[in-house]
């Protein structure tokens, strides 16, 4: 539970509330609904507000009717950032660290979204240390703010990090130093 305290004028007169809420990137891809408490003297009123999905940090939103008194609750909404995690617009990037084997020979992958769901990424035979793998349209989702219609969702970047074995075979490094030899 969120708390947010809005300024209340003298004679029972209300000035609209204008007040920070932080989310998170998975409530940005997510959306949903969060409670928060407005304290108003000494009573808090609990009250729901919706998110919607594709925030940008600093988008504002009124929410008609929702402060005490019938008055308009005006939220700009401010983005945490996420470990593990880079936004650009509707962009995500993250980083995976990908069996040395795997890259050389090409695999399928698990891969974690920003909702914490797995998805299959096909690392292809040859993919070198530190290239971006696109993931189309798992990435943020559009913001379906007024102006912002028919915008696509973002894609999801894995940047690739080689994981190398502790140790090799000898038949493996006498085939590297062959190879290398050419």
């Amino acid at each position: 539970l969120d708390q947010l305290f809005a300024m209340f004028g003298q004679r029972g007169s209300v000035r609209a509330p204008r007040l920070d809420l932080w989310i998170t990137l998975r409530e940005v891809a997510e959306g949903g609904t969060r409670t928060v408490a407005l304290q108003v003297n000494n009573t808090v009123e609990n009250i729901s507000i919706d998110i919607p999905q594709g925030l940008a940090d600093g988008d504002t939103i009124r929410y008609p009717g929702l402060a005490p008194g019938g008055h308009d609750l005006i939220i700009a909404f401010r983005i945490r950032s996420q470990p593990g995690w880079t936004r650009d617009g509707v962009n995500l990037t993250t980083e995976i660290d990908v069996d040395f084997y795997d890259l050389i020979l090409g695999s399928e992958i698990s891969v974690k979204d920003i909702k914490g769901r797995d998805l299959l990424l096909t690392v292809p035979a040859g993919t070198q240390p530190g290239s971006l793998l696109r993931m189309r349209g798992q990435g943020l989702p559009a913001s379906s703010l007024p102006g912002r219609a028919g915008a696509r969702p973002g894609d999801m970047l894995v940047r690739i990090r080689p994981r190398l074995p502790s140790t090799f075979s000898t038949e493996f490094l006498d085939a590297v130093r062959r190879e290398r030899g050419r």
